[in-house]
């Protein structure tokens, strides 16, 4: 893994060692470099075990990019550049994770720790290789749905548009950086919150602002079916495990374990959650819907739910060889 942007407030991870970075190891010139050691070494080392479950952890993976998955691509001139990561709070259970995912992946992506702007650890493992992203994380992550899902597709078609070989072909060139630029603001939603506006952005790069052809603009979305390991993996990423308390007339407590998970409001995230309501309602599992600028859906766990969870967390545990970072809190709500 290279090393690029070393600040005193960067770790680059390359082991599965755990690592805690306080404020004050951040002026530690000694500490820094000790563990930067100690990671390359057991990197060197890291290995599966031989009964590692591939299948079950690719679709865990999938949930988990699908919660914090992030896909962009950066504009330098005319020079492009794509921005696949996932990030996770750090933890020793997420850290494994992700040096798991960065090994099946072929060890492709650099992998590092960081300090975030509330003082937080945060592990990410990011590629911004046209080829990894292309050819490796989108076929890895064929699994996941909406804006996500779409966004690798329009990053096929921005490095299509943005090598091709017909250099002479000035109007043509144009044109092309010119649909490139607009795909590139419309990866997510937050893409009209750049720095740069779309309109100033074209303007910079002296190219018109030309209607997007329509199969530019008519992506679709991927309408395979749920499986539990990804929506344990979503879960995983961005659920929120909680109790509710009810008093009863008779004075008694309830305590009613329920599952949260929330999601930008947005057309994709509409059709994801509609598809997982049906997923779940197919498991005799009920999922209500709320409506606001954060969609989402919650899940009580009762019976049937409790069942099937119960069920595949136990089995991917056992057969990935690695334990979910929110294991306890399953536990809490399962056993």
């Amino acid at each position: 893994m290279s090393c690029s942007n070393k600040t005193n407030n960067q770790i680059k991870y390359k082991g599965e060692n755990t690592i805690f970075l306080t404020e004050s190891a951040e002026n530690s010139h000694s500490l820094l470099s000790k563990v930067r050691e100690d990671l390359k070494i057991t990197q060197e080392n890291f290995k599966l075990q031989d009964d590692f479950h591939f299948e079950d952890f690719r679709l865990v993976a999938n949930g988990v990019f699908q919660a914090e998955g992030h896909v962009s691509c950066r504009i330098r001139g005319r020079n492009f550049s794509p921005v696949v990561s996932l990030n996770q709070n750090y933890s020793t259970e997420s850290l494994n994770f992700i040096l798991i995912l960065w090994y099946v992946l072929g060890k492709k992506g650099a992998i590092s720790i960081i300090l975030n702007k509330n003082n937080k650890l945060v592990i990410r493992l990011q590629s911004e290789s046209w080829d990894t992203v292309l050819n490796i994380y989108s076929e890895y992550f064929k699994y996941i749905y909406g804006e996500k899902y779409i966004a690798f597709k329009k990053l096929l078609d921005i490095r299509r548009l943005t090598t091709d070989p017909s250099k002479e072909d000035t109007k043509f060139n144009i044109n092309s950086l010119s649909y490139a630029i607009q795909l590139i603001y419309s990866l997510s939603e937050f893409g009209v919150n750049r720095k740069i506006s779309l309109l100033d952005q074209l303007k910079l790069l002296n190219l018109p602002k030309l209607d997007l052809p329509v199969y530019y603009t008519g992506y679709s979305d991927n309408h395979s079916k749920f499986t539990i390991q990804f929506l344990i993996g979503f879960i995983i990423g961005d659920g929120n495990l909680f109790l509710r308390m009810r008093l009863s007339d008779e004075g008694s407590v309830w305590l009613i374990p329920i599952l949260s998970l929330p999601q930008q409001n947005n057309k994709y995230n509409i059709h994801f959650f509609l598809m997982l309501k049906e997923f779940l309602n197919s498991n005799n599992i009920k999922f209500s819907l709320k409506k606001g600028r954060k969609r989402g859906g919650r899940i009580r766990f009762r019976k049937e739910c409790c069942k099937l969870f119960k069920r595949y967390v136990n089995r991917i545990s056992r057969r990935s060889k690695w334990d979910l970072w929110k294991y306890n809190s399953f536990n809490f709500f399962l056993f």
